[in-house]
């Protein structure tokens, strides 16, 4: 590795035109020097530059995998994962309980995760329903009985529906 480079302080156009350059500029080489000079600028690449390096084999160590962008890192399924940290594999076992690994686990079915045969526990069991509920603070004075009252009718609602579209 040539330099560390931190991008913390870079907006994200910034970021975006960095990586861009990088990718440009390094493209063109034999793979193994191409993925040691772009290794420093993964953590700002787009997830369809991490889709295509999954197919390459690259053993990316676990560093630079759980400093991916967020929704980069978010998009990827397991069999990419596997593609991306190939022998490193196993070390992503040891960061599903720490972010953003539980968030990404959390995002895949039980079923795709037992495939990687590391022991991954906490994806969606299949038949399942996630929804996203955006994360907001709510006032101190404010009240969680509507938000309670919808969660707990929303099954009986989805249920109602369901029937009346299979009955029309």
């Amino acid at each position: 590795r040539l330099v560390s480079l931190n991008f913390s302080a870079c907006s994200e156009s910034t970021k975006d035109i960095l990586y861009a350059k990088a990718k440009m500029a390094f493209t063109g080489l034999p793979f193994p020097a191409y993925y040691e000079l772009i290794e420093p600028y993964l953590g700002i690449a787009p997830a369809v530059d991490l889709q295509a390096l999954s197919t390459k084999n690259v053993n990316m160590n676990i560093n630079t995998f759980v400093n991916l962008r967020r929704d980069s890192l978010m998009s990827l399924t397991p069999s990419e994962v596997r593609g991306l940290l190939g022998v490193n594999l196993p070390d992503l076992r040891k960061w599903q309980n720490k972010s953003p690994i539980w968030q990404w686990v959390r995002r895949q079915k039980q079923s795709e995760l037992d495939k990687l045969q590391i022991g991954l526990t906490g994806g969606t069991q299949e038949g399942y329903i996630n929804l996203a509920i955006p994360g907001y603070q709510l006032s101190s004075s404010a009240s969680l009985g509507p938000v309670a009252m919808a969660l707990h009718l929303l099954p009986a609602l989805l249920s109602s529906f369901l029937l009346m579209s299979i009955l029309s």
